[in-house]
């Protein structure tokens, strides 16, 4: 005789029992909104990260070897803008110890741009840090620096700072990261908080209908035993004594 319990899903019941339990939903709800208020508290960086562009380029002029030789440049030296030796000479045209050579060199990112049409190529230089003053300062250092320091390698001047930062964007905003942390914390609280009940409800062991008793029909009711309150039952008793 197979025993084993048909699992079947009472979307009325499930629900009957969310509102029953709504008061486990709310506590783990509440657990979870306090993970949250941790997470954004000592985890989550509470400062603002700011980015700041600069750009430099190599233009195309005169014969096409020479025209061929400036782009070369570029891109063959486009790696060094992201290097210590660069980072070193932006500090120092800064002129502020606070801001060393590794500090500038952890900021810095390069995106580089080629044209499809070969008239000139173009550096990216990317600053990104919690205040956006250093951020500009750091950028305009680096551009600067990268064309001195090619203009050293190569003899020539060929290679320019396009465009300076003068303004800088935010890049990680810390208030949009910290309430989307605390609100994914309580829907994945509601949501856990709901799929327990759901899931002790669905595998209870409680027996809701006759069916639940008999096995769907494979075995023979014998006989019922009611599950009466009997302190319920024996003041009901004596209260109906008294009336007669």
């Amino acid at each position: 005789m197979n025993l084993n319990k048909i699992i079947e899903i009472d979307f009325l019941k499930c629900f009957k029992a969310l509102l029953r339990n709504y008061k486990i939903t709310l506590f783990v709800t509440l657990i979870a909104f306090t993970i949250g208020i941790g997470t954004t508290s000592f985890v989550i960086d509470s400062n603002n990260e700011y980015e700041a562009t600069s750009s430099v380029y190599g233009i195309v002029y005169g014969s096409f070897t020479d025209s061929s030789d400036i782009l070369n440049s570029l891109k063959a030296y486009g790696e060094v803008v992201k290097s210590h030796k660069i980072a070193e000479r932006a500090s120092l045209l800064i002129g502020d110890d606070t801001i060393d050579k590794d500090k500038i060199y952890d900021m810095i990112s390069v995106e580089y741009d080629s044209s499809t049409l070969d008239y000139s190529a173009i550096i990216y230089i990317h600053a990104t840090y919690y205040d956006k003053d250093v951020a500009i300062d750091v950028a305009n250092a680096v551009a600067e620096a990268f064309v001195l320091e090619i203009a050293n390698l190569t003899g020539k001047n060929d290679i320019q700072i396009l465009d300076t930062a003068d303004n800088a964007t935010i890049s990680y905003n810390a208030n949009q990261t910290k309430i989307k942390t605390l609100a994914i914390s309580i829907i994945l609280g509601f949501i856990i908080g709901c799929a327990y009940i759901v899931i002790r409800e669905i595998f209870s062991d409680k027996m809701y209908a006759p069916k639940d008793a008999t096995d769907y029909g494979k075995l023979d009711i014998i006989g019922v035993i009611p599950d009466f309150d009997t302190d319920k039952d024996f003041n009901l008793y004596l209260s109906d004594n008294d009336t007669n």
